[in-house]
């Protein structure tokens, strides 16, 4: 028993890693895809939107298709295939063919964290259930990071084309160890696929309350997370910084504050309540964006470390969230409902960041992120009086 939660826990860690490496190994050197296809920053941060889009829009059907034939083929083909893809991009003869392969990947890519936490609570103990969604949210953490500084190293080494094709070579590795690793389904469940089963579905997880202000938590947070590592690498290249893209790649490593957030939520989530924590979240977020309008690299760098600790700790309290609030067939719908706001956020505010930036700077963006930031004092506050809501009613039960 041991051993096979285990191999659950070491599988899902690697597919994060192998899902979030591919999203946002771009990132890293966007500024070098604007130079090469002559594009400004919003244009430039298309290329990491529009995965993110696709991925939102697939997501709608991947729990149904999950249902059918099984977690396991579902995250297997994900993460092999969409890693495969990532040899494609450096051929490219244009960026309308680099966003087209993104797109793709975007498509390919969701089959993993749409199913991967409704995997883990359904085959490891509930005891066990908050630790191993840190463990799976440390993994994102840990796949950006890893994609956005290996490209950024083998990039100033040989060329973009060639670190884009090395991860993905990498990426194929790891999704073999992933298919070895990765046990079968103990406590699936087939559920035949029909249009008013998997439109019943959406609707019941689109039209509950409680769920939608956790799908706004996952919006809004992954919305800003992403949108401030989209840009700053331009900030970062000119003076008075003037780094290099390794550098820029380097700084990405407070991601790894992701694994403090998520592990600490998962810690302390026994102690104290979700929306205590959350609201915690926020305010360190919102402390570490704040920083990083200065012109000294050490205050910019604790800021990255405060507002990656924020986002992450947010996004482990809100997606164990949702999982827990739906049961049997319906918890991969709540999770693929929470992803597709989660994902959309990071394209909509990705987008309004760019031109933000490209029209206010670097300040005026983050004056935006920060408002964004905010409005989670709202969503904690309704999230508080729609749990007193529930308590009082089971009450007069």
């Amino acid at each position: 028993m041991i051993e096979r939660l285990t191999k659950i826990s070491i599988s899902i860690f690697l597919g994060s890693i192998i899902t979030f490496s591919v999203l946002y190994g771009p990132q890293g050197i966007l500024t070098e895809i604007a130079n090469k296809f002559h594009l400004s920053a919003t244009t430039a941060g298309f290329a990491m939107s529009i995965s993110t889009i696709f991925m939102a829009l697939s997501l709608l059907f991947v729990p149904a298709i999950s249902n059918l034939y099984g977690r396991k083929p579902l995250m297997v083909v994900s993460l092999l295939i969409s890693s495969i893809l990532n040899l494609l991009l450096p051929l490219s003869p244009n960026f309308e063919t680099f966003l087209v392969i993104r797109a793709l990947q975007g498509i390919l890519v969701s089959g993993f964290p749409a199913i991967a936490v409704t995997y883990i609570s359904e085959e490891m103990p509930a005891h066990q259930f908050n630790k191993a969604v840190a463990l799976y949210v440390s993994g994102t953490g840990a796949g950006g990071f890893l994609g956005r500084i290996f490209v950024s190293f083998f990039t100033d080494i040989f060329s973009w084309h060639i670190a884009l094709g090395l991860l993905g070579g990498l990426n194929i590795a790891l999704s073999i160890l992933f298919i070895l690793l990765i046990p079968d389904s103990i406590h699936f469940k087939r559920v035949t696929l029909s249009f008013k089963t998997w439109a019943s579905s959406l609707y019941e997880v689109s039209s509950n309350r409680f769920l939608l202000l956790l799908y706004i938590v996952g919006f809004i947070s992954m919305g800003t997370f992403v949108t401030l590592f989209n840009y700053i690498g331009f900030i970062l290249l000119d003076a008075p910084f003037s780094f290099s893209q390794t550098m820029i790649g380097l700084l990405f490593i407070f991601q790894f504050a992701g694994s403090i957030g998520s592990n600490l939520v998962g810690a302390l989530i026994n102690h104290y309540s979700k929306i205590t924590l959350l609201v915690c979240s926020a305010c360190i977020s919102i402390l570490g964006a704040s920083f990083t309008i200065s012109n000294s690299i050490y205050i910019l760098m604790i800021g990255l470390f405060l507002f990656s600790i924020g986002f992450f700790a947010a996004h482990s309290i809100a997606s164990g969230w949702v999982s827990s609030v739906m049961t049997g067939d319906k918890k991969p719908y709540a999770s693929s409902m929470y992803l597709i706001c989660y994902y959309t956020g990071a394209s909509v505010i990705g987008i309004v960041g760019g031109l933000t930036f490209d029209t206010y700077h670097w300040a005026g963006l983050i004056n935006m992120l920060i408002i964004c930031f905010m409005f989670l004092f709202v969503i904690a506050s309704m999230l508080l009086i729609k749990t007193k809501e529930s308590h009082t009613q089971r009450g007069l039960q």
